[in-house]
């Protein structure tokens, strides 16, 4: 699931830092699959990635 987010978010010109991957790395194939859910609802998805990050790093 990881892999398919990241091809869209390259296919689609968005950022995706080290920081962020890492983030998604650390996290269980479920919770993933519900980001990329929420990802893909988002009308905003760069704004999604850069909330998302924030909000792991600096609760």
């Amino acid at each position: 699931m990881l892999d398919e987010m990241e091809h869209y978010i390259a296919r689609n010109s968005l950022e995706f830092d080290q920081t962020k991957r890492e983030d998604l790395a650390d996290l269980e194939d479920e919770e993933i699959m519900d980001i990329f859910r929420h990802f893909m609802d988002a009308s905003d998805k760069q704004g999604f990635l850069d909330t998302w990050s924030i909000g792991r790093r600096y609760p």
